[in-house]
């Protein structure tokens, strides 16, 4: 929801909410964020895309 507001608010682009609600991560989200996870893990949760039922990328839907 955070994500969709700052898109359609603020025209902000994907990558540049994720620094955004990163900041935002306390307890441990923050420690599994910053202890648990490899540099190209976090670069594939950053770069996650929604497919549909047939594997095609979802880009419009409201999350």
């Amino acid at each position: 929801m955070v994500a969709n507001s700052y898109i359609t608010n603020h025209s902000f682009i994907q990558s540049e909410i994720v620094p955004l609600l990163e900041t935002g991560f306390t307890g441990t989200l923050r420690s599994w964020w910053d202890k648990h996870l490899t540099h190209e893990s976090k670069q594939q949760i950053i770069h996650a895309v929604k497919l549909n039922e047939d594997g095609l990328p979802i880009f419009d839907e409201q999350i």
